[in-house]
């Protein structure tokens, strides 16, 4: 399902972020029917092959998983940017 709003998975930057400092941490969202299902923000350096491996274990442990990607935000190096999906439901 999408719906920039009330159904969707979000997966990269969270927290604060700076232009020059980085974000304070690193995770996803999954966001069913305008509410907040599942999330989990890393905080610390992270790699990005370790962190995609990371989110996409703790996705596949809930009731839900990655639609079609919808839309993404490039970052300035030194963050990590943010895709936005559908969520579907297992």
């Amino acid at each position: 399902m999408w719906d920039p709003f009330r159904y969707y998975i979000a997966v990269g930057d969270m927290g604060q972020c700076t232009a020059d400092g980085g974000c304070e941490g690193k995770g996803y969202s999954i966001v069913w029917n305008g509410s907040t299902v599942a999330s989990k923000m890393w905080t610390g350096y992270i790699d990005r092959t370790d962190f995609y491996s990371m989110v996409n274990a703790a996705i596949n442990a809930t009731a839900y998983r990655y639609g079609a990607s919808k839309q993404s935000y490039l970052s300035n190096g030194n963050n990590f940017g943010l895709e936005i999906t559908e969520v579907c439901l297992r």
